[in-house]
């Protein structure tokens, strides 16, 4: 089987999933998404198995494919991952302060928080909540670790799938900027507990917000 046939089933079955237009509690078939997505049954098998892997369907033996709805404690238990992942990820990173690609990191934030900036002094939230996200990839990327990346994906999708519309939520951006503001200059300062900590505080108030949505 041609790999791409089975990677492009994957992402558009996954996509359906984590937009909501096949919604938590449909019950669907090998043989809709084929017609669906004009694809052949090996891929589309393929596809699934790799999704009920990731607990993003479930394979009923005589019924079909269902997709799981997501609940309160499924969201706390990837926001409690998350958290792991990063605190792990900056610890990292302050080990490797010296290399090359630290410094490059640290001029990838640094220009984060200036748009950050920007956004909230134009009143921009959407602008703002993309550029969490893009420095919290930045630094899980920046720890070099494959597994930390495609698992932090996963829980992003997880979490978008549950209905919240940015990675990170957060109800006061101001507060939500001084935090990043903190877990940049402990990166930069090499301070591992420091930047551990702002991490956690930051995780710790992004979990309790998004449980409380």
């Amino acid at each position: 089987m041609d790999l791409s046939l089975r990677d492009r089933a994957y992402q558009l079955i996954k996509r359906s999933i984590v937009q909501n237009q096949i919604e938590p509690g449909d019950v669907i078939s090998v043989s809709d998404l084929m017609s669906r997505f004009k694809l052949g049954r090996t891929p589309v098998r393929e596809a699934l198995l790799k999704l009920h892997d990731e607990g993003v369907v479930h394979i009923i033996p005589r019924k079909g494919i269902v997709v799981p709805g997501i609940s309160s404690h499924r969201i706390r238990d990837l926001m409690e991952l998350r958290m792991a992942l990063e605190t792990f990820a900056v610890e990292k990173i302050c080990s490797m302060r010296d290399r090359p690609e630290i410094g490059r990191l640290h001029e990838k934030l640094g220009q984060i928080l200036l748009v950050q900036r920007e956004a909230l002094d134009r009143h921009d939230e959407d602008l703002f909540t993309s550029k969490d996200e893009e420095m919290h990839i930045a630094v899980i990327e920046a720890s070099g670790n494959i597994e930390f990346i495609n698992t932090i994906d996963r829980i992003r999708q997880e979490v978008l799938r549950a209905g919240f519309t940015g990675f990170a939520v957060s109800v006061d951006q101001e507060e939500a900027f001084r935090e990043h503001e903190a877990i940049v200059k402990a990166i930069r300062d090499g301070d591992t507990t420091k930047a551990r900590d702002s991490v956690r505080i930051h995780l710790t108030r992004n979990k309790r917000l998004v449980l409380a949505c």
